[in-house]
């Protein structure tokens, strides 16, 4: 947090400054899409193994063969794993702040990336509200970048999301017109 600080200039005023509600944060991590396929991908790790031991030749199995097979054939497993045990070091790394001047947002996992978006560049800005963000009371707001076909930045999992969008829409229409 303290990082996006220095790169303030002297006369930039903060607006709004949040992380993502850790609760929903975690909550979509460990609950991905990647979830499900991960555990229909051990289902069926399981059932070939299963099969294997109880109804193959117990000398003639390959062990040395299966037991790396099925290391890398679970290796959507492995890496749902994995998200699920960086979603705390990922956390802690996202930070987001609204400037009179630019959106500055910090995120990582074992390195820390920086973006800064300046409000004249905001094209447009929406909310959305999964599921999960309905159950915990929180929204996403999203808003594109003029110049960049297709590029959305979001801040996701905020519970005052409503006073987000509101902060970046007077933002932008204090622009008064200005042509992008």
């Amino acid at each position: 947090m303290g990082d996006l600080y220095e790169m303030l200039k002297s006369d930039e005023e903060v607006k709004w400054k949040g992380k993502p509600d850790k609760r929903t944060f975690i909550f979509e991590s460990v609950f991905n899409p990647f979830a499900g396929f991960a555990l229909i991908w051990i289902v069926v790790a399981v059932g070939i193994i299963t099969c294997t031991v109880l109804f193959g030749d117990k000398e003639s199995i390959p062990w040395f063969f299966l037991v790396p097979f099925f290391a890398v054939w679970l290796m959507p497993v492995w890496a749902w794993i994995g998200t699920v045990l960086t979603a705390f070091l990922r956390y802690k790394q996202i930070y987001h702040m609204i400037t009179d001047r630019r959106v500055l947002t910090r995120h990582g996992c074992f390195s820390v990336s920086y973006a800064s978006v300046p409000v004249k560049r905001i094209v447009d800005v929406h909310t959305n509200r999964s599921m999960s963000d309905r159950m915990f009371g929180v929204g996403d707001v999203s808003f594109s970048v003029a110049g960049h076909a297709g590029e959305f930045h979001t801040i996701d999992n905020v519970e005052d999301y409503r006073e987000v969008m509101s902060i970046l829409e007077d933002l932008t229409d204090d622009r008064q017109g200005l042509e992008i």
